[in-house]
């Protein structure tokens, strides 16, 4: 699906988008609030500034994907085969859920993960730097491993 088809059936008040080819999609800045993209791919996809709050990512494919500004608070991510080589930096994660998944090789300088919670999910590879991490609930399974947490606020 190309951005101008997302945009204008999001305006027209459709939410559920699961399933959906996002590939080298460029939605920059547009308000996704509350939509639905499980099972969705996003490859290669710009999505800087977007506003994705209390979106539903379960089970979507998340790779090489640029998230840098965007809103992801109250966001799920459950299940998640793969969210690789994505740029998070300076993304707003808070009280976002990482459930029985994992963030891997990806960009979080600077990210907002305050109230994060993480159930039986890892992040690894990572650059962390800078990033919030108050409150966060980081479980037992997987944690963070190989992660560069320089300056990051725990």
């Amino acid at each position: 699906m190309d951005a101008e088809e997302l945009l204008k059936l999001y305006a027209a008040g459709e939410r559920y988008f699961s399933g959906v080819d996002f590939i080298g999609v460029d939605l920059s800045g547009a308000n996704l609030e509350n939509a639905n993209f499980t099972w969705s791919y996003f490859t290669s996809a710009i999505l800087k500034n977007t506003n994705f709050r209390r979106s539903d990512f379960t089970s979507a494919i998340l790779e090489n994907t640029n998230f840098s500004g965007a809103n992801l608070s109250k966001v799920t991510f459950e299940r998640n085969e793969i969210i690789r080589n994505c740029n998070f930096s300076r993304a707003n994660l808070q009280d976002a859920c990482l459930a029985e998944a994992g963030i891997f090789d990806s960009d979080l300088r600077g990210a907002n993960l305050d109230n994060f919670q993480m159930i039986e999910g890892a992040i690894g590879g990572c650059n962390m730097e800078g990033a919030s991490l108050r409150n966060a609930d980081l479980g037992a399974t997987g944690g963070i491993h190989g992660t560069n947490l320089r300056n990051a606020d725990l």
